[in-house]
């Protein structure tokens, strides 16, 4: 692989992704998205975005070689650099107008920006040492298949972490969630970006995977020791898996 430039019309790509308006509304909400996830998350997002990137590094080699995959503005590529400081770093996404905010935020120097389908990533078998994905899973058109291509390019023992929203067990919290999710987001997100894009990411919070669900398509995928990890009371998971090595 290239290091990619830092300029939109530059990034490699690779795949054609199958949902093109997924695409193109995270392509509109570009200019708002850093400051409405912090503004949603009450900053939180960069504490989960911390946790996956020391859990998906502990105990990597110096040249270890990383994925971020859906990584949008490139928050989580940076948290890995600073968590594994001599690694290389790559940052993935199909939504190139993300992906040049991300080169432009961050540079290129430790970092390639690359443009794919996440059902048909562009690397070779056990190419990466580590993997994390964080809040993009669930808007993949098969999920399944997503994670069987995350299995595939990391090494055997390199560990996949994942960062989804989840459905709190408690059903007061939960019900207070729903209700930030349906009444408050949708309506914030459309002032500050002028999307329906906040509406549609929050049926798609309610219609994905539970926790336990996406621990087990975890293990189908080839991923052992699966852990699932609440935050702010289940609101968010924190998904760790380890490849196993081939039979």
């Amino acid at each position: 692989m290239n290091q990619a430039d830092s300029r939109t019309d530059n990034l490699p790509v690779a795949g054609s992704p199958k949902n093109s308006d997924v695409r193109r509304m995270f392509g509109e909400i570009t200019p708002a998205y850093d400051f409405l996830n912090r503004f949603f998350s009450g900053t939180f997002d960069r504490r989960w975005r911390s946790l996956a990137a020391r859990a998906a590094t502990e105990g990597l080699n110096p040249c270890a070689r990383i994925l971020d995959l859906a990584t949008g503005t490139g928050d989580l590529a940076m948290d890995l650099a600073k968590a594994a400081p001599a690694a290389r770093v790559h940052g993935a996404d199909f939504t190139r107008p993300m992906l040049a905010h991300a080169a432009e935020k961050f540079g290129r120097g430790r970092f390639e920006w690359i443009e794919a389908d996440a059902m048909a990533l562009p690397f070779e078998n056990d190419f990466f040492d580590a993997l994390t994905i964080a809040f993009g899973l669930r808007n993949m058109d098969d999920r399944p298949g997503a994670l069987a291509e995350m299995a595939r390019v990391v090494r055997p023992g390199g560990r996949v972490a994942i960062l989804e929203f989840g459905r709190p067990r408690n059903r007061i919290w939960r019900a207070l969630f729903e209700l930030y999710l349906f009444q408050i987001m949708p309506r914030v997100g459309r002032l500050v970006s002028g999307s329906m894009a906040y509406l549609y990411l929050a049926q798609s919070i309610r219609n994905f995977w539970s926790a336990d669900e996406l621990s087990a398509k975890m293990r189908a995928a080839g991923l052992g020791s699966v852990t699932a990890t609440p935050l702010m009371g289940g609101i968010v998971y924190l998904h760790v898996g380890v490849k196993e090595p081939a039979s």
